[in-house]
């Protein structure tokens, strides 16, 4: 690949500002186009749900100094966090898997107890309270 042809695939910060801004989430659904950083899909998600990155820190019971960093890219978040944010977003299966997908953690796998549980709250839209009473029952770890 020579110079020229390097520089035709480079793309402008405002230009993907702006793709980010008409797209939403939907930006960064495009398989391997772009590096995601997990924070920033998390805001993009929140953002469009009406979630402001306090109530969200509050709702994932996380001190305000590691949602920062959180959030700032500084630390990933574990597939625990991730997946209490997709019932807090009340995302769907789909919605889900990209989050785990972008947060570099395994995808939920229906042979897997916990993982099949955690699939059969998203597909009840269950609250992450009732996600969490409902994994107790059957004596697996809650997510909170």
């Amino acid at each position: 690949m020579n110079k020229r042809e390097v520089w035709d695939e480079m793309i402008e910060t405002d230009e993907i500002m702006g793709m980010i801004k008409q797209e939403g989430a939907g930006y960064f659904s495009k398989e391997g186009k772009y590096k995601i950083d997990v924070g920033i899909y998390l805001e993009q998600l929140m953002e469009e749900r009406g979630i402001t990155r306090k109530s969200m820190v509050h709702r994932l019971n996380l001190e305000e100094s590691y949602g920062r960093k959180l959030f700032g890219g500084q630390r990933i978040p574990t597939r625990k966090i991730l997946l209490q944010c997709a019932f807090i977003l009340s995302l769907d299966l789909k919605e889900t898997q990209r989050l785990l997908e972008i947060g570099q953690k395994t995808r939920l796998y229906p042979r897997v107890r916990y993982d099949a549980a955690i699939i059969h709250g998203i597909e009840k839209k269950m609250t992450l309270d009732q996600m969490n009473a409902f994994l107790e029952e059957i004596g697996e770890a809650p997510l909170l």
